[in-house]
């Protein structure tokens, strides 16, 4: 009897690619490059395959479904957010679709947090001068600013968002604030959060994080018109999808 076929789109995390390599009761067809798949090679891949592992690069819509082996059980994808699977084709085919939840959370929170923190103390600015040479003592040249006494807006209060959170209150925030779908109660008041609408959010956050998923409520979020309503001085941090900001505005 012929084993089941697994095809993988890229190669893995060393220790997840050696247990990816050590299977025996499937046959794995895998991509061995750390870049993304050609469409035409993942077409093909997928013709035969009784089970998909994807990547965030791979786009599941109709062109790839109908290329798929009429057989095909299941698909899962090597990533926390699914926007770029078609969730409502894959529903109705009657696959199951698996993600990896929580599996990013601290890493996120944690580079959410030095990209603020860059911002900020103009870090950036400091290490060219630096690595230019032109080095020097200035009471004048960037200083940057501290969060002591300001406010912290969150938008987006899931895993990420509290994680976040949790990480840039002891740096001395006077208020926090998030917006969400819905309030999320419990978990606001054990980081002393408040539940505001997003345009107050916006005008009176110092630091704001960007930490909601991509759909088709936030592509576009963050425009003209969101960033007028915010302070001069405002930061924003986005470790979500790129396309909540708008790039053109």
């Amino acid at each position: 009897m012929s084993r089941p076929v697994l095809f993988v789109t890229r190669e893995l995390p060393p220790q997840a690619q050696k247990r990816l390599d050590a299977l025996v009761d499937v046959e794995v067809r895998q991509s061995k490059s750390t870049k993304a798949i050609i469409r035409s090679d993942l077409l093909d891949g997928v013709a035969t395959a009784d089970g998909l592992l994807c990547m965030l690069s791979d786009k599941i819509d109709e062109e790839l479904l109908s290329a798929a082996n009429p057989l095909l059980k299941v698909i899962s994808t090597c990533s926390v957010g699914y926007d770029h699977v078609d969730t409502e084709l894959v529903k109705r085919r009657g696959l199951p679709l698996g993600y990896t939840p929580d599996v990013l959370t601290d890493a996120t929170a944690d580079t959410t947090v030095l990209l603020a923190l860059m911002a900020s103390r103009r870090a950036k600015e400091a290490l060219c001068i630096v690595h230019e040479g032109r080095g020097g003592f200035s009471l004048s040249t960037g200083l940057g600013t501290q969060f002591t006494n300001k406010t912290l807006g969150i938008v987006g209060f899931g895993r990420i968002g509290r994680a976040t959170v949790e990480r840039l209150a002891p740096f001395g925030f006077s208020k926090i604030m998030y917006t969400s779908r819905r309030p999320l109660h419990d978990e606001a008041r054990k980081l002393n959060a408040q539940h505001v609408p997003l345009p107050q959010l916006l005008a009176e956050a110092d630091l704001i994080c960007i930490c909601c998923p991509l759909t088709s409520e936030t592509t576009n979020m963050f425009n003209k018109d969101t960033f007028s309503l915010m302070k001069s001085t405002a930061i924003v941090v986005n470790t979500a999808r790129g396309a909540i900001v708008n790039q053109d505005d």
